[in-house]
């Protein structure tokens, strides 16, 4: 987890200021972990594009949910999980929760290799490489089913 996507420990004061706001409802980002036999593994985390709007500016796409995940157990990368976990939550979490919406959009670190084979194994389709958080990233889109 900490190579592609919280490269840096947050405090404990750092992450109740990010993370309550979110827990209250305060903040329109969804957040979820994934458990495996009732422990967690995993988080994934959606949101409207539309209202975050300085990330839109950031990756140039201004419309769709964005989504974030990672597996949080290391001896559990690379056994499938991923794809699972990411294949229930676009079904039964994300596209449910914002019916208007037509598209999934994902940045992922380009190194994270990995990464990009779940989302193509899922239908997502490459739309661009950008930098996102100054490193070199790469926008996969996937439309809606149906």
């Amino acid at each position: 987890m900490r190579r592609f996507y919280q490269k840096s420990p947050l405090s404990l004061d750092e992450a109740r200021d990010r993370l309550l706001p979110r827990i209250r409802g305060e903040d329109p980002t969804l957040m979820h972990i994934a458990l495996l036999e009732g422990r967690p593994f995993g988080h994934v985390q959606c949101y409207l594009i539309t209202e975050t709007p300085a990330y839109a500016e950031e990756i140039g796409i201004s419309d769709g949910v964005g989504m974030d995940y990672y597996i949080g157990e290391p001896a559990l990368v690379g056994q499938g999980l991923g794809r699972a976990m990411l294949a229930a939550y676009l079904a039964e979490v994300l596209f449910p929760a914002f019916p208007g919406e037509r598209r999934c959009v994902v940045c992922y670190e380009t190194a994270n290799a990995a990464s990009g084979g779940v989302l193509r194994s899922l239908g997502f389709r490459r739309e661009k490489d950008l930098i996102e958080g100054g490193v070199p990233s790469t926008m996969m889109i996937l439309e809606r089913p149906g």
